[in-house]
């Protein structure tokens, strides 16, 4: 491709820095990442010179003309007020996981993009890997007849066992970086691009006390201080006129995820919406036997047997991370909504704190944010033709 890429600054050289850098200086031609930045020096100097960029400072990176999109990839904590600054310096925004801590907040921040003509946008970005796009494709061809429920449930197990639990600031029990903020973002993000946004929601919500029980963490038997859900159970119903449910909690024993949409002419088993590509599963009307279907789409995980080049682990390293801000430099370049936006992004947090708001009102959530479905990609782009689908 000819193209004029779009520079790029990352802020944050966390683990999940290596997956983003790889993509965007390797899969997406329409990116060119100038420099990373992060709070602790040695970090950004290593992803610096791995990836053969620059090392900046935040300062740097944000007065740096180059850049047109930051990459947020810092704790949930400073994400209001990194994407903030961002925008105020005039630069487009992606943000890994939620823009902000909360709604109020991702509001102020839509509204400042809005009327500062800059795009901002989030994570997840997954529903963009093939397995979900192939799974879009399947309703909007009508395979599964009319929607008309959904089941989507995510378990897993925050515990406080270790010598240094999630050693971020308020760790993953506050707001943006609970678990129905955490991943609960992923699954909604899923089902609006399958089934478009969701109308009213209820449920039920619940905090659990939490206590440091490992005698080598410096805060053994202190109080961890929990000031968001770690189980939520929301009903939701979408403008469509699908209704389902959403069940997420960190207080599992195990790891369990399900996503599974009934129609009037069959059953769809989604993927994890962790993942960009994972196996789905078609039930037919009148069948009682699962057929696995194949991909529509590219953009799927890598082999996880493929070893990162840095020769240590790496999270997510054979995953798709940064399409959302290809689609938004794409997006940017066709003056056209970029799919991963900030609208969705807003509409998860209401999601999230609506349902949380249901159980402590004891009242149905009507919801004020009603973001557009986001435009499927094109399908039968494999391979190194795969970044064309975004060019739309």
């Amino acid at each position: 491709m000819n193209l004029e890429p779009f520079g790029v600054g990352v802020i944050g050289a966390g683990e999940i820095s290596y997956t983003y850098l790889y993509n965007m200086t390797r899969t997406f031609d329409i990116l060119n990442v100038i420099g990373i930045a992060d709070m602790k020096e040695d970090r950004s100097l290593e992803r610096a010179q791995q990836f053969g960029i620059s090392q900046m400072s935040v300062e740097e990176l944000l007065s740096d003309p180059r850049i047109d999109i930051v990459v947020n990839l810092t704790y949930p904590s400073s994400h209001y007020e990194l994407n903030k600054r961002a925008l105020e310096a005039g630069k487009h925004v992606y943000c890994e996981k939620t823009i902000a801590d909360t709604y109020e907040h991702a509001k102020e921040l839509l509204e400042l993009a809005e009327s500062s003509g800059l795009y901002l946008g989030a994570t997840p970005d997954t529903f963009l890997g093939g397995g979900w796009q192939t799974c879009r494709k399947l309703i909007d061809d009508g395979i599964i007849g009319e929607p008309v429920m959904v089941n989507a449930h995510l378990v897993r197990s925050y515990q406080t066992s270790g010598k240094d639990p999630f050693p971020r600031p308020g760790g993953m029990w506050v707001p943006g970086s609970a678990i129905p903020y955490d991943m609960g973002a992923y699954y909604v993000h899923a089902l609006v691009n399958l089934l478009g946004p969701v109308k009213k929601v209820s449920g039920f919500s619940r905090r659990y006390k939490k206590y440091f029980t490992h005698p080598c963490n410096e805060h053994y038997k202190e109080e961890v201080t929990v000031s968001a859900p770690t189980v939520l159970t929301g009903t939701l119903q979408f403008a469509g006129g699908c209704i389902g449910t959403l069940c997420i909690t960190s207080e599992g024993a195990i790891t369990d995820t399900a996503v599974v949409i009934h129609g009037t002419e069959g059953s769809l088993y989604c993927p994890d919406p962790n993942f960009f590509g994972d196996e789905i599963y078609l039930i037919r009307k009148g069948d009682t036997q699962k057929y696995k279907m194949p991909f529509t789409h590219g953009f799927v995980d890598m082999d996880e047997n493929t070893p990162p080049f840095t020769g240590k682990r790496e999270a997510c390293h054979n995953s798709v991370r940064g399409i959302g801000v290809a689609d938004m430099a794409w997006a940017i370049r066709n003056h056209r909504k970029a799919r991963a936006n900030g609208e969705l992004g807003v509409h998860a947090l209401e999601i999230i704190e609506g349902i949380d708001k249901s159980c402590q009102e004891g009242r149905t959530i009507e919801l004020s944010s009603q973001p557009e479905q986001p435009k499927p990609l094109p399908h039968g782009y494999f391979g190194e033709d795969a970044e064309s689908c975004l060019d739309d």
